[in-house]
C-alpha cells in the first residue's frame, strides 16, 4: 500500500460524520481526538486507502474494533443501545 492518508480525506470524513465517532457517536474534541480506521483492516489483502475504506473513529473503538469486521463491530454498537 503505501500511501498515507490524505490531510483532505481526513477532513472530509470528519465533515461526513459531523466530528463524531463512526461506532460510538462520540463527539471529537480536544480530549477525544479522532483516529481513522480502515473499514477493511490494512492487514487485509484487499485493503486500501481509499477514502471509501475509511472511517473516523475514537481511538478507544479504533483499539477495540481491531482487525474486526466494520459491519460486525458496528452493528455491536446497535445491539448494545436495544439492550439499555
Amino acid at each position: 500500500m503505501g500511501h498515507r492518508i490524505s490531510l483532505a480525506n481526513s477532513f472530509k470524513l470528519l465533515c461526513w460524520q459531523d466530528y463524531t465517532c463512526e461506532y460510538c457517536k462520540t463527539q471529537f474534541d480536544y480530549e477525544n481526538l479522532p483516529t481513522i480506521d480502515h473499514k477493511i483492516p490494512i492487514t487485509a489483502e484487499n485493503s486500501t486507502n481509499h477514502i471509501s475504506n475509511l472511517v473516523a473513529s475514537c481511538s478507544e473503538c479504533n483499539f477495540k474494533k481491531g482487525d474486526q469486521d466494520y459491519e460486525e463491530f458496528k452493528n455491536s454498537f446497535k445491539t448494545n443501545e436495544n439492550k439499555r
